[in-house]
């Protein structure tokens, strides 16, 4: 039985308005990333919750359908988790953004205890992949004992490293959410692309310049033709953007295992939670400026010049800008290929304490 996920399942979320559905995701870190090094064994670490952090947990029914208990979500509930993530050495720093979108994986075995309650891990073999430890069900106000013991395989001790969290889950109305999004103002947006060319031209006097534009595809990739409201991850090294709400439309919304971890840029895969994205006022503007124009449909891409300016691509163009643009060799700036359309709350700093 201990083998069992405790099921999320998100309560009133049958309405027939989108902007009320709930959606989960990671809000915080109720315990920041911290890594766990090649030779300890036990860690240990507290985290506080004031009486209204436990008054939002999500209220714990059993039920005999599930053959666990389940736990149920309203908007504004939240939910604790471990989890644990393999990093490519000991020495390396993680950034909330990066941590994110890091799937979990498990160490060959590891012991988990939460105010002297075990919590057993989740595993690939059973489950499809390796899955966060939910550990709401042991958490009481005041302080609230972590401890975890590793035992590692030998290639554990030397080439493979891990890192843990207790992440801060969040259930919200999709219509909150998006509300709350960033917007990124045109001016800014078009700046650091003149910013991008500029130090591109600049720092390459070997590089003949024929063309001074940078390529940007318009094409959502959900939907095959362009966005309504583009929105791109603050970690994002591309320009390119995709549709706000066809994304929220598309997160998991009803009982699941692992709605709070399918929050990934469908470009680059980096960290897309609603408060990572950013609405760019700066392509906005260029569909409205398409719309008038009657172009919406025939335009796939634009290509923005070093003035500022800009000028429309369309498929029925001879040259893609993905062709000119590796004509020109500037480092960089990397030009999309065309898609076919067919084809926090504050907490105190919790503290950590390593046992030999």
């Amino acid at each position: 039985m201990h083998l069992r996920v405790n099921t999320r399942e998100l309560v009133d979320n049958q309405s027939a308005d989108p902007s009320k559905l709930l959606l989960t995701y990671i809000h915080s870190f109720a315990l920041p990333p911290f890594r766990l090094g090649s030779r300890r064994i036990n860690f240990s670490g507290n985290i506080k919750l004031t009486s209204e952090d436990f008054q939002r947990l999500p209220v714990r029914k059993s039920s005999p359908e599930q053959g666990s208990p389940v736990e149920f979500h309203t908007s504004g509930t939240r939910s604790y988790q471990l989890k644990c993530v393999r990093i490519k050495s000991a020495a390396e720093g993680i950034s909330g953004g990066e941590w994110a979108s890091m799937d979990c994986c498990w160490p060959n075995a590891i012991y988990i205890h939460v105010n002297d309650t075990e919590h057993f891990v989740c595993r690939k073999f059973h489950n499809g992949k390796d899955l966060p430890v939910n550990i709401s069900c042991s958490l009481r106000p005041g302080d609230n004992k972590i401890a975890l013991t590793i035992l590692r395989k030998p290639e554990e001790c030397t080439s493979i490293s891990y890192a843990a969290a207790i992440e801060v889950l969040e259930t919200k109305e999709r219509g909150s959410l998006r509300n709350a999004i960033e917007v990124l103002p045109k001016a800014t947006a078009l700046n650091r692309i003149i910013k991008k060319l500029q130090d591109a031209i600049a720092n390459d006097d070997e590089v003949v310049i024929v063309d001074d534009y940078i390529a940007i595809d318009l094409v959502d990739p959900f939907m095959a033709r362009i966005f309504e409201t583009p929105v791109r991850g603050k970690l994002c090294s591309h320009w390119e953007c995709f549709d706000l709400d066809t994304f929220l439309a598309t997160r998991p919304t009803g009982t699941g295992h692992s709605m709070a971890e399918n929050w990934k840029c469908p470009i680059c895969r980096k960290d897309a939670r609603p408060q990572s994205l950013l609405i760019d006022e700066f392509l906005l503007d260029i569909r409205s400026q398409l719309v008038q124009k009657n172009q919406l449909d025939e335009v796939k891409a634009i290509l923005v010049k070093l003035d500022g300016t800009w000028i429309p691509k369309t498929e029925s163009d001879q040259q893609s800008p993905v062709t000119h643009k590796k004509e020109t060799s500037i480092p960089g700036i990397a030009a999309p290929e065309f898609r076919n359309p067919q084809t926090s709350m504050k907490r105190p700093a919790p503290e950590i304490i390593e046992i030999d």
